[in-house]
């Protein structure tokens, strides 16, 4: 299983709940979730993600995002997980946590193959 934060805000009319249930996925206890022949991708909110955070990574966050809306997104085939990142719109207030190092705006990552961004250190 691998994890991404993704941020958005209370204004951006796009979310990783909202894309899930667009491409087909069903809602869950906790937020939405799709199933395929290769693997999954589930999205739920979780805004205390927030305390995980050094200050100078919640700054990088805050720089891009006044009010971060924040949602934990697990998956298991790359390939949905791109599929969900280019399902926002190009110019969202959307940014990508990898969890490894990388944060950053989700246009920075939308054309990169995945492996050039999700596990990676710096971009």
């Amino acid at each position: 299983m691998n994890t991404i934060i993704v941020h958005t805000t209370p204004d951006e009319h796009w979310s990783p709940v909202d894309s899930i249930l667009a491409s087909g996925g069903r809602r869950d206890a906790y937020g939405a979730q799709k199933t395929t022949d290769t693997g999954w991708i589930r999205a739920y909110r979780a805004d205390e993600v927030r305390d995980d955070y050094e200050p100078d990574e919640w700054q990088i966050v805050e720089g891009h995002l006044p009010e971060p809306i924040s949602y934990l997104v697990e998956w298991r085939d790359d390939e949905l997980l791109v599929a969900l990142v280019r399902s926002a719109p190009e110019g969202a207030a959307v940014v990508i946590d990898n969890d490894h190092g990388v944060i950053c705006l989700a246009d920075r990552v939308r054309h990169h193959a995945p492996d050039r961004w999700i596990r990676c250190v710096q971009l």
